[in-house]
């Protein structure tokens, strides 16, 4: 027998997908996808996120940039270093709490002079974790921002 709250997050699921799909094919149109090809491991293309006017999420108390989004992920950058399986958890503006766990943490950048470091932080969205309507309402910040052409509050 079929669980009551099973059937709605079926239902759920399947318009954020829907939605995600129309956006999807906007993205392909205007360049923001990242084409998958044949020796790529990924199975769902990435929105890259322009530099300067990336979503900034919240990691406790340190707020980072998104660099790219999908429905399976979201990559960072960080100042902390994070080791594989660290478990992250995300606030995208009050309007999303992304839960997730490292994959990889390479490092960027080093500024000698001031030892500091810059890691990008690659995140598997935990089981559960309705993709769709993450990258959906992540990317829907994201243009509006482009649109309004508002620079992130931490843009160089």
């Amino acid at each position: 027998m079929e669980n009551h709250q099973d059937s709605i997050d079926e239902k759920s699921e399947e318009l954020w997908r829907e939605e995600y799909l129309k956006r999807q094919e906007v993205d392909q149109k205007e360049g923001r996808l990242e084409i998958l090809n044949a020796e790529d491991r990924r199975r769902n293309p990435r929105l890259q996120l322009e530099q300067g006017k990336n979503i900034w999420v919240h990691s406790g108390r340190v707020s980072v940039p998104i660099i790219n989004i999908s429905i399976g992920g979201l990559a960072f950058y960080s100042e902390k270093e994070h080791m594989f399986g660290d478990r992250v958890f995300l606030n995208v503006a009050n309007s999303l709490s992304i839960e997730g766990e490292v994959l990889s943490c390479e490092m960027e950048r080093v500024d000698s002079i001031f030892m500091e470091y810059l890691y990008k932080v690659r995140v598997r969205y935990s089981p559960g974790t309705n993709g769709y309507k993450t990258y959906v309402i992540a990317r829907d910040i994201y243009t509006y921002n482009l649109e309004r052409k508002l620079e992130s509050p931490r843009a160089n």
